[in-house]
């Protein structure tokens, strides 16, 4: 089975403090992998490197899809939209049509049509989890999922992977 993400020899400094050190690792399909290490031991900085959001590192990163999603702290929808104009603006329509099963799973019905700006914190990641999910992408890169969640979407989360 192909790797559909291959990460070698990744370094990544801010200045003079190394964050990453020659991190190497494959994903393939199908795969759900968790990254744990205390706070600062650069789990978010190897997500944003991955997703190019860091450009000044060494190494080698290859994503094998020209489909993948990633969420790093803050979601950045748009305030102004609702929950469910954001979906209908990210998603393709088909993945757009997925995306009601996970308004209803993450029990969304209810706030789904407010402003954006209105949600708490888990709110705001239940629709980033709803968009992850909806979405066809082979390849999620989730920055603390379960950040802000109650402990109703954090069951919701674990028992839906």
């Amino acid at each position: 089975m192909e790797d559909i993400l291959r990460v070698s020899k990744l370094s990544f400094s801010f200045g003079k403090y190394q964050v990453l050190n020659n991190v190497e690792f494959s994903l393939q399909s199908g795969e759900i992998v968790g990254l744990i290490g205390a706070n600062g031991a650069g789990k978010t900085t190897l997500i944003k490197t991955i997703l190019s959001l860091y450009k000044n590192f060494s190494g080698k990163i290859e994503i094998n899809s020209k489909d993948y999603v990633g969420i790093v702290e803050e979601p950045g929808f748009n305030l102004a939209f609702s929950g469910i104009e954001n979906l209908k603006y990210l998603l393709e329509p088909e993945e757009y049509v997925q995306a009601h099963e996970y308004i209803d799973l993450f029990n969304m019905s209810q706030f789904i049509k407010n402003p954006v700006r209105s949600y708490s914190q888990g709110m705001k990641q239940r629709l980033a989890l709803a968009y992850v999910f909806s979405s066809k992408s082979n390849l999620a890169l989730l920055d603390e999922p379960m950040n802000a969640l109650d402990a109703s979407g954090i069951y919701t989360l674990v028992d839906n992977q």
